[in-house]
């Protein structure tokens, strides 16, 4: 088989686009915890600041993909929050 470039282009359809979470299990990599509780820890150390602008970040990129998106992302949040320690305030936003 030979592949050769055409003038063709493959664009995103935004109306067809998947929100299923995905949440890494335990990886081999050298680590007794799974990835996304290495991934929550190091969410976990940023600032108010730092996590607003990443929101903002997220909801301009993805925002207009899905028709409920805050909520979308509350749900996926839902779906790992038992890695979160019981004693560990966490901001509304």
């Amino acid at each position: 088989m030979v592949a050769r470039r055409t003038d063709h282009h493959i664009t995103p359809d935004p109306s067809r686009v998947l929100s299923r979470l995905f949440v890494a299990g335990h990886d081999d990599f050298g680590s007794h915890e799974s990835r996304t509780s290495l991934i929550i820890g190091r969410v976990m150390q940023l600032t108010a600041t730092e996590v607003r602008a990443a929101v903002v970040d997220v909801e301009a990129r993805f925002g207009d993909r899905y028709v409920d998106f805050g909520f979308l992302l509350e749900a996926h949040a839902q779906r790992v929050a038992n890695r979160i320690a019981p004693d560990v305030a966490l901001d509304a936003e």
